[in-house]
């Protein structure tokens, strides 16, 4: 899986790139289990992870966790939720113009029968940008 969009931030008015590069369902993510990060999480949570690359493709540098983030949402959700920070630290950085970075987005989730999930940047915006991501456990 590899999708690319050019994004324009509705608020701030700059574009970025995004591109996923993979979609996965797991137990574990960065050497954190499910069951430890959600107290009381049986097998019937997982994490989904969209492994993404961002580019800076305008003429500034910004810190990506400051400016945009991205929701997830499984099939009937509108809006979805937002991502984990703490798992997307290299967002934390700047990005200077022309750049790019690599991470992962790091979701919660209950594992339902869910058979896509929709990945949403500049949701509410005129701007919204979707990524149809196939549930790899279906």
């Amino acid at each position: 899986m590899r999708e690319t969009a050019t994004v324009t931030s509705d608020l701030y008015d700059f574009d970025y790139e995004v591109t996923v590069n993979d979609f996965n369902i797991q137990n574990e993510v960065d050497s954190v289990k499910i069951q430890d990060y959600i107290t009381g999480a049986d097998e019937g949570y997982g994490f989904a992870v969209v492994d993404v690359t961002i580019k800076n493709r305008s003429d500034e540098s910004y810190v990506p966790n400051e400016m945009f983030s991205a929701n997830l949402a499984k099939e009937g959700d509108t809006a979805g939720d937002i991502s984990n920070d703490e798992f997307f630290e290299v967002g934390d950085k700047e990005l200077a113009p022309g750049d790019e970075l690599k991470g992962h987005l790091v979701y919660d989730i209950p594992l339902d029968d869910s058979r896509k999930y929709t990945l949403k940047y500049e949701i509410s915006s005129d701007e919204e940008i979707h990524f149809v991501l196939p549930n790899p456990k279906k």
